[in-house]
C-alpha cells in the first residue's frame, strides 16, 4: 500500500456509539460464515476500545495502527496491510478489520446524521405550514436531499435570526 498522508486523529469517545452499531451490523451480516474474519474483527474492536484516539484517512478508508507484536512498527491498512498476518491469513488481519470497522462507523454516523437532520427539518417545515416538505423527504430520501436540506437549514436559520432581530427592535 502506498504511503497515505491525509490521516486525521479521531477521539474514540466521539465515535464509540457508531463503532458499536457498526460492529453489530458486521457481526450480523457475517455471523458464523467467516470465523477468521470475525476473530480479526474482535481483535480490532478490542484494540480500538483500548485507544483514546485513532488515526484514520476517511478518503482512503484506511487506518494507521501500531503493531501489537513489533514495538515501533506502524501499519496502514484498508483493503491491504503490510503485516505478516495479512499475508499468511489470505488477506485477513485485525488491522484491516479495524479499518473496515471505522469506515462502517462513519457510514453509520452519516446515516444517523441524515435521519436526524431530515426529521428536524421536516418537523420545522411542518410547524411553519410547509406540509409538502416531510412527504418530499420521505419520497426522495434524505441522502439525495442533503444539499437542499442544508440550504433549507441555512435559510431557516437566517429567517429565524431576522425575526428575532426584528422582534428585539420592536420590543
Amino acid at each position: 500500500m502506498h504511503q497515505l498522508t491525509t490521516f486525521a486523529t479521531i477521539a474514540v469517545s466521539d465515535l464509540i456509539d457508531d463503532l458499536a452499531s457498526a460492529i453489530d451490523e458486521i457481526r450480523c451480516s457475517t455471523a458464523n460464515t467467516n470465523r477468521p474474519w470475525m476473530r480479526a474483527l474482535d481483535a480490532a474492536w478490542d484494540h480500538i476500545l483500548q485507544q483514546e484516539v485513532i488515526s484514520y484517512d476517511a478518503e482512503a478508508h484506511a487506518i494507521r495502527v501500531a503493531s501489537a507484536t513489533q514495538p515501533g512498527k506502524v501499519y496502514e491498512a484498508n483493503g491491504e496491510c503490510q503485516c505478516a498476518a495479512f499475508v499468511k491469513g489470505n488477506g485477513i488481519c485485525w488491522h484491516r478489520a479495524a479499518a473496515r470497522l471505522v469506515h462502517r462507523a462513519h457510514d453509520v454516523g452519516a446515516r444517523r446524521e441524515l435521519a436526524s437532520l431530515a426529521a428536524e427539518l421536516g418537523d420545522e417545515a411542518l410547524a411553519a405550514g410547509a406540509s409538502w416538505y416531510h412527504a418530499d423527504i420521505a419520497e426522495r430520501g434524505a441522502e439525495a436531499r442533503l444539499p437542499s436540506l442544508l440550504a433549507y437549514a441555512l435559510e431557516w436559520d437566517a429567517s429565524a435570526a431576522a425575526q428575532r432581530t426584528a422582534h428585539a427592535l420592536t420590543a
